[in-house]
C-alpha cells in the first residue's frame, strides 16, 4: 500500500473565559507543520445566530500552504473566522469547515480549560463517520481525509450540563435542554420519567432504569470507558434516544493473546476492525481459528479475538444496545478427548456485567460450570466457585470467555438473562464475595517475571474424577515463557480440583512446566479453614523434603526446563491419623488412599514395620518401613483390612481400618 509521508493537521480547541459566565470563546486552530489558521467561536446571549456585524468577522481563504478552517451557519452560507452565537441551554446549528490539500491521516485535539463555566460541555460530531467526540482535556480525534473541502462534515455544539457525583446532581435534575453526566455511583430511575439533552455514563458509573421508569434523551446516549473501567447500564424500563447510542471500549496495546471481545449491539461489521492486526473467530467443529475480512455481520453473543499493535485503540459502537435475553443453543462438542474438545468462545453482549453464578443451572444445559478468561499476556483465569489468576464470576461488558460442553454430549445450550446483570466497576475482573462449598488451598508458582495458580480442595459433594460443577480443566497459557502449575490424575489436568475426603487421608499430585532453568517459589495460601481438621504435608520427592504447610507457606526451588509430574505431592491427613513416637519429636502420619499405604515423618528417619490382617484375623502382609517417607501399593484382594504400625521394639503405635478396591 502506498504511504504518504506528510505533516499532520491538528485542530486545537482552546477554551477560556474572557467576559463573564455568559460570554465565553473557543479558539479552533488548524495546523499543518508550522502553518496555522485560527478561528474563534464565541457565546453571548445578546447576539443573533448569524451575521451580527458587531460580533462576527468573515473568513478569507488563506494561501495553499495553510489549512483552512471556518464556521458556517445553516441559515446563510457565509463563512466566519469569528462567529458569535447565543446560548440558550443547548445549541446544535454550527458547521465547522476544513479544507486541506493533502490526503493523509489528520488529528483533532481538544484542550478544555477549567476557566469556562463547568456546567457547559462542548462536542464535535463527525457526520461522515457518525462519531461524537466529547471535547475533554487531551482528547485526540484521528481521521483520514482526502484532499478535499469538508464544508459539511463536522458539527460543533455546546450544552449546559448537570453532573451526578456522591449521589447529588450539581445543577439539578437534567431536562430536555440540559445534559446529564453520571461521574460516579449509580443513578436509579424508577416509576418516573427523566429527560435529558445528552446523557453520558462515565467509567465506573452506573445507570439503572427500573420497570416503570423511563429516560428520554433528545440527542445522544453514551456509555464511556477508559483503559481500566467501563460505564454500566441495566435497562428494565424504557429508553428512548432521538440521536445516537454509543458504547465505548478502549483496548490497550496487545502483543501476545489479543483482546477477547463480543459485540454490544447487532449492527457491528467485521470492517470495524479493519485497522487491527486481525479479527478471528473460533470454530468449535474443527478446533481452528478463522480470520474475518470484509464486512461480515458480527453475532453479539459470540466471542472474537482482535489485536491492535503499537498503541491503545478507542472503539466506538453505535446502534441500539443489546437488552433482550440471549439463547445460545448451538454450542458444539465434536470429540471425546476430555480437554481438547467442546470449547466454545462466547461473550457478554450486554452493556453491564454478567454474574456467572446468578445464571441458574437450568440455563446451562450440558455445560461444565467452569468459565475461562484469556488475558492479554496469554495467561488463563478460571472461575468455578473459586478462581485462579484473578478469575471471578463477573463477566464485564464485551468480555469473551470460554465454556465447554460436557464429555459425552454433542451439544450444549446457554441462556443469558437480564436477571444475571450486575454493576461492576471494572473492565476485566472483580473480586467475588462467594465462597465455594468445601474448603480449598491456593498453590501459586512464581519466578521473577511470571506466575500461575492452581486450586486444590476438599468437597464431600465432589468425586475423585472430574466433576462439572466443582472442577476445572487446565487451559495453558499462550505465552510459552509462563510457568504452569496444575494437579492431575491418570487422565485429567486440573486448574481447580476438589475431592471428597477419604478416611485417614489422601494425596494431590502436582505437576509444573518450566520453559527454562530458573529459580521458583511455591506459595501456599487460603488454607486456614482446612487446618482446623487436617494436616497438610508438602512433599518434594527430588529433594526428599517434607514439611507441614501450616508452618511453612513458601518453598523456593530450582528447576530445569521441561514438564515435571513426579516431583511434588500435597498430602491431606486427619489430625488423628498421627503417631507420637518419641514424646512429640517424631510425629508419624499414615493413611491409605487408592490402595496405597502412605507413612511419613516430617522430622527425621524412623524405623518401623506394619502388619495387615484380614477380616478372618489372618496376617496377610508384614513389612519393614524406613521413613521419612514410605508408600507401597497394597496388592491384596478387595475387602476390609486392619493395618497396625509397630516400632522396631514391637510397641504398637497405631492402627486403622482400610477398604481396598
Amino acid at each position: 500500500m502506498k504511504k504518504f509521508i506528510l505533516p499532520f493537521v491538528f485542530i486545537y480547541f482552546i477554551v477560556t473565559n474572557v467576559f463573564s459566565q455568559t460570554n465565553h470563546w473557543v479558539r479552533l486552530q488548524a495546523r499543518r507543520a508550522s502553518y496555522t489558521n485560527d478561528i474563534v467561536i464565541r457565546i453571548n446571549n445578546t447576539t443573533t445566530f448569524y451575521n451580527d456585524g458587531g460580533w462576527d468577522a468573515g473568513y478569507l481563504t488563506g494561501n495553499n500552504t495553510n489549512p483552512d478552517i471556518w464556521t458556517e451557519t445553516f441559515v446563510a452560507s457565509d463563512k466566519y473566522s469569528i462567529n458569535t452565537i447565543p446560548f440558550l441551554g443547548a445549541y446544535d446549528s454550527l458547521k465547522v469547515g476544513i479544507r486541506t490539500l493533502y490526503a493523509d491521516t489528520h488529528y483533532i485535539k481538544f484542550f478544555d480549560f477549567p476557566n469556562i463555566d463547568t456546567n457547559i460541555r462542548m462536542y464535535l460530531r463527525d457526520l461522515l463517520l457518525d462519531t461524537i467526540i466529547d471535547c475533554r482535556v487531551d482528547t485526540v480525534y484521528k481521521f483520514y481525509t482526502e484532499a478535499i473541502n469538508h464544508s459539511n462534515r463536522f458539527r460543533f455544539y455546546f450544552a449546559r450540563e448537570t453532573t451526578l457525583s456522591g449521589g447529588i446532581w450539581n445543577n439539578g435534575l437534567p431536562d430536555s435542554l440540559i445534559s446529564a453526566r453520571i461521574l460516579d455511583g449509580e443513578f436509579i430511575i424508577q416509576d418516573t420519567l427523566i429527560k435529558a439533552y445528552d446523557f453520558k455514563i462515565e467509567p465506573c458509573a452506573a445507570l439503572t432504569i427500573m420497570d416503570g421508569g423511563s429516560l428520554e434523551v433528545t440527542r445522544h446516549f453514551s456509555i464511556l470507558s477508559d483503559t481500566l473501567n467501563s460505564g454500566s447500564f441495566i435497562n428494565k424500563g424504557l429508553l428512548q434516544v432521538q440521536g445516537l447510542t454509543l458504547f465505548e471500549k478502549i483496548l490497550m496495546d496487545s502483543t501476545i493473546a489479543g483482546w477477547y471481545i463480543s459485540m454490544p449491539n447487532n449492527s457491528t461489521l467485521s470492517s470495524k476492525f479493519s485497522d487491527s492486526d486481525g479479527l478471528w473467530e473460533y470454530n468449535p467443529n474443527t478446533g481452528e481459528w478463522n480470520i474475518l475480512s470484509g464486512a461480515v455481520p458480527l453475532i453479539p453473543v459470540k466471542g472474537y479475538v482482535t489485536r491492535f499493535m503499537g498503541n491503545d485503540k478507542i472503539l466506538r459502537f453505535y446502534g441500539q444496545l443489546n437488552e433482550d435475553d440471549f439463547l445460545f443453543d448451538n454450542l458444539i462438542r465434536s470429540g471425546d478427548d476430555c480437554c481438547n474438545f467442546g470449547w466454545n468462545l462466547i461473550g457478554n453482549p450486554f452493556p453491564a456485567s454478567l454474574s456467572w453464578d446468578l445464571i441458574p443451572p437450568q440455563y446451562k444445559q450440558n455445560l461444565n460450570n467452569a468459565i475461562y478468561f484469556r488475558k492479554l499476556n496469554g495467561q488463563v483465569a478460571v472461575w468455578n466457585g473459586v478462581g485462579t489468576n484473578g478469575g471471578t464470576d463477573i463477566i464485564p461488558p464485551m468480555q469473551a470467555f470460554w465454556v465447554q460442553v460436557v464429555l459425552g454430549q454433542t451439544g450444549g445450550e446457554l441462556k443469558l438473562k437480564e436477571e444475571a446483570l450486575v454493576h461492576a466497576c471494572q473492565s476485566q475482573y472483580k473480586n467475588a464475595s462467594k465462597n465455594p462449598i468445601g474448603h480449598y488451598m491456593r498453590v501459586s508458582l512464581l519466578n521473577s517475571l511470571y506466575s500461575d495458580e492452581a486450586i486444590i480442595g476438599i468437597n464431600n459433594d465432589a468425586s475423585n474424577d472430574f466433576d462439572a460443577m466443582n472442577d476445572a480443566y487446565k487451559l495453558f497459557s499462550d505465552n510459552v515463557e509462563h510457568p504452569q502449575i496444575f494437579s492431575f490424575d491418570n487422565t485429567n489436568k486440573y486448574a481447580i480440583n476438589f475431592k471428597p475426603f477419604s478416611e485417614g487421608g489422601f494425596v494431590f499430585d502436582l505437576a509444573f512446566s518450566s520453559s527454562s532453568a530458573c529459580n521458583y517459589n511455591l506459595v501456599f495460601s487460603e488454607y486456614s479453614d482446612l487446618l482446623e481438621d487436617y494436616d497438610i504435608i508438602f512433599e518434594d520427592s527430588y529433594e526428599n523434603v517434607f514439611f507441614n504447610v501450616g508452618s511453612v507457606f513458601n518453598y523456593p526451588f530450582t528447576s530445569s526446563n521441561g514438564i515435571f509430574n513426579d516431583r511434588f505431592k500435597i498430602h491431606f491427613t486427619e489430625k488423628t491419623q498421627q503417631i507420637d513416637v518419641n514424646g512429640g519429636t517424631d510425629l508419624i502420619r499414615y493413611y491409605v488412599h487408592d490402595n496405597f499405604l502412605n507413612i511419613f515423618s516430617e522430622n527425621q528417619e524412623v524405623a518401623l514395620y506394619f502388619e495387615i490382617i484380614n477380616v478372618l484375623g489372618q496376617s496377610v502382609l508384614l513389612r519393614d518401613v524406613q521413613t521419612p517417607v514410605y508408600n507401597t501399593y497394597l496388592d491384596l484382594p478387595s475387602g476390609s483390612y486392619f493395618i497396625t504400625i509397630y516400632s522396631k521394639d514391637k510397641r504398637k503405635l497405631g492402627s486403622l481400618k482400610a477398604v481396598l478396591n
